[in-house]
This record gives C-alpha cells, structure tokens and sequence, in this order.
C-alpha cells in the first residue's frame, strides 16, 4: 500500500490523509466540514474528530433545503463538488464502482483466501466485533488505505443509530423518488460493499470526496 499523503483545506484548515487506489485519489478520511445540515454523532464534538461528520443529502451536495422533497438533477453537475474542498468532488456511482472493480480484480490476484471489497475497506479497528460465525463476518484490512470507519448515521428525526455497526456514503445522483438518494454502505456483520441503498435525503451519512 502507497504512503497517504496530506491535504490541508484552505478554508478551514482541516488536514486529511489521501490516497490513490488505482487511477483514483481519494480521502482516506470522513469530510468534518462544519456546514449547515451537517452533525457530529449525537452531537458530540469529539466524535466528528474520530468518525467525520454527518450530512444531509441536500447539505453533501450542497443545494438548497427545498431540494429535500424535489429534484436536484439539474443542479447537478459532472464531478460535482458539492460541500468537497475545492479540486474534490462527491464520487458518482461509476467512480464507486471503478473502486470496486479495481480492488476486486487486485483482490483476485492475492495469494490466499479471496478477500471481499468491503473487508479490504474497512478501518482495521472502530468497527464491533462480529455476533455471528458467517463467514461473511470478516475483521476490516484497511488493504488498500481507504479507511472506511463505522461513522453510524443521523435519522431524520434527529436521532442517532449504528456508531460502530455502519458506514453510509452519498453519492451525487438521486433516486427515482426525488425525496430519497442512493448511498453506498458497509456493516460490521457483512464483507460487502453495497451500492443499492436509498433513504430520504434528510438523513445524515457520511461524505468521501474524490480529486477531480
């Protein structure tokens, strides 16, 4: 695995590790900009320090509120910024996917067990510890450096869940139903990266931002 590098973001000095998988650069870190429509887990200030904040959709590609219960897609551009520090985007599905197939192809080649995508991007600790003996259940590698960490999510109730068990990062397409969007997800008890989720655009998930 590369050595990550430094970002530091100009407009409030945040400092993030980085790193390339493939053609991609990406943070090995959760984005903690302070913005509108974004929390630390159940609002505790040290936890954002640990695990990154929570977003709401509208706040992670950042549009207005209004866009919770209607389309954004004509606010949306290609390599979308969103609330990323300039020269970073949110990642679209084919970006997340380009990971996956990159990390299941290198994964392949390794001498041993075939290890799944989500064991290999998994923090190596933070995240509980199996309750089952499926062998799904696998203990992060963190292989490749990208340092997924079981940031949990906010409901839009305003209640917090899954610190630990959960990792969930939105995109910057939307669904069908213009008051949900599609995020991608790891759990503790599960060796996959999942693509096929969708929740109202009012809960709070994780954001990993992409170079441009």
């Amino acid at each position: 695995r590369a050595a990550a590098r430094l970002l530091c973001a100009p407009r409030d000095g945040e400092v993030y590790r980085m790193v390339r998988i493939g053609s991609q650069v990406w943070m090995s870190e959760n984005l903690r900009f302070a913005a509108e429509g974004s929390w630390c887990y159940n609002n505790k200030a040290d936890l954002c320090k640990k695990f990154g904040r929570l977003y709401s959709w509208t706040a992670a590609v950042h549009v207005d509120n209004s866009f919770q219960e209607s389309s954004a897609k004509a606010q949306i551009s290609s390599k979308h910024r969103g609330i990323c520090p300039e020269g970073w985007h949110l990642p679209s599905a084919a970006e997340m996917n380009e990971l996956v197939a990159f990390i299941g192809k290198k994964n392949s080649k390794r001498v041993g067990p075939l290890e799944a995508v989500g064991t290999s991007l998994k923090s190596v600790h933070d995240w509980n510890a199996c309750d089952t003996t499926d062998a799904e259940c696998a203990v992060g590698t963190n292989r490749y450096g990208f340092n997924a960490k079981p940031a949990g999510r906010r409901n839009a109730d305003g209640t917090f869940d899954d610190l630990g068990n959960d990792a969930g990062f939105w995109i910057s397409e939307e669904s069908d139903n213009p008051s949900h969007a599609p995020y991608w997800n790891l759990y503790y008890a599960t060796d996959k990266f999942w693509g096929s989720y969708a929740n109202k655009k009012s809960f709070g998930y994780s954001v990993r931002c992409i170079e441009d």
